[in-house]
């Protein structure tokens, strides 16, 4: 929030974190509490806690508190994977992609270069993930299962660059998002 004041004169809230749990960039853990009465943040208005960057908190402001450093690296990563896919100019065909991590891991599993636990773990959250596009009267289904592929995306190739490599290498559909932006008549 420092670095969003010194830039924009202003700090914001990025996005809404559900399962990520470290700044990608700061390398520090994301707020769930107030740093200065540490209740819950959603008590500083409306469940994501937005009058705590404008208002504050019993006359402090949040980035007044100094920042914590994150000692998580699993956590790290996850968050450095989420934000590369958020940063992408590219998008990928979510059942294609689940398809091929699945004979991926098929053929780390043959090499004997994982374990079998961590084979059935890796096909436990790639069916898991298959449930992110669910319509349901849930707000945000894709937060129950978006963290499953990304999980994977770490274990199996470790950033998202690595799984669009891999989708290219076999002429997996790869799409720019900008042409997602253009409608054909």
């Amino acid at each position: 929030m420092k670095d969003d004041i010194a830039q924009l004169g202003f700090p914001y809230w990025r996005r809404d974190h559900r399962y990520v749990k470290v700044c990608s960039k700061h390398n520090t853990p994301l707020l769930r509490k107030c740093p200065i009465c540490a209740k819950d943040i959603s008590v500083h208005g409306y469940a994501y806690g937005h009058d705590l960057l404008w208002k504050g908190c019993n006359g402090y402001y949040i980035h007044q508190c100094e920042s914590k450093l994150n000692y998580d690296g699993w956590q790290l990563a996850l968050s450095e994977i989420f934000t590369e896919i958020g940063e992408s100019k590219f998008t990928v065909d979510l059942e294609f992609v689940i398809a091929h991590i699945s004979g991926e891991v098929k053929k780390l599993s043959d090499l004997g270069i994982i374990s079998e636990t961590k084979i059935k773990a890796l096909k436990h959250r790639l069916n898991t993930s298959k449930r992110i596009g669910e319509a349901s009267y849930e707000y945000r289904p894709d937060f129950k299962y978006s963290e499953c592929i990304i999980y994977v995306i770490a274990i199996v190739y470790g950033s998202f660059a690595g799984l669009l490599d891999s989708v290219r290498a076999v002429d997996g559909p790869v799409r720019n998002v900008d042409d997602l932006m253009h409608v054909k008549h």
